[in-house]
């Protein structure tokens, strides 16, 4: 689709179901907008703001999500499979059998986030998290993550937040 929403101010917006497949969102404001099912494959939605968005079922594959607000957001079913998720905040997200593969985590805060065990997170890239707002909490408090070690500690214990 290629559209160009850079900046734009879509908050509450409805776009379910919607077809945005290459598409710039950088920096755009899509707070508790409704995306479910949308189809924001490979689209740039770097440093945008979805806190509170409802983006059940969609599909954000090999998008750009780094620096992205997702706090309080509804991601339950989504798609993230090769997403970049590096330094997002994924506080208090629902992310009920979520498609993690392959992702990239590095730098991201997941504060209070609720997974289940039909999130997937095989694959995933991740040297450290945060596990508090702010940058702060940092997990592991030194060094990074082991090869995998990330994925395999979600997928062991399942836990609401490390």
């Amino acid at each position: 689709m290629n559209a160009n929403f850079s900046q734009a101010d879509l908050t509450g917006a409805y776009l379910y179901q919607a077809s945005f497949s290459l598409a710039n969102f950088q920096q755009a404001d899509l707070r508790w907008g409704d995306l479910r099912q949308a189809d924001l494959m490979k689209s740039d939605l770097s440093r945008a703001n979805l806190r509170g968005a409802k983006l059940n079922e969609a599909n954000l594959r090999e998008s750009h999500l780094q620096e992205t607000n997702l706090s309080k957001a509804n991601i339950n079913e989504a798609d993230f499979q090769w997403a970049n998720l590096n330094r997002a905040d994924l506080s208090n997200v629902q992310a009920l059998g979520t498609n993690f593969m392959a992702a990239s985590f590095t730098g991201t805060c997941v504060e209070n986030w609720l997974i289940d065990n039909r999130t997937q997170f095989g694959s995933t890239s991740c040297r450290y998290v945060y596990v508090e707002n702010g940058q702060s909490g940092r997990y592991p408090k030194t060094g990074n993550f082991p090869l995998g070690e990330f994925a395999k500690l979600l997928t062991n214990t399942r836990v609401a937040a490390i």
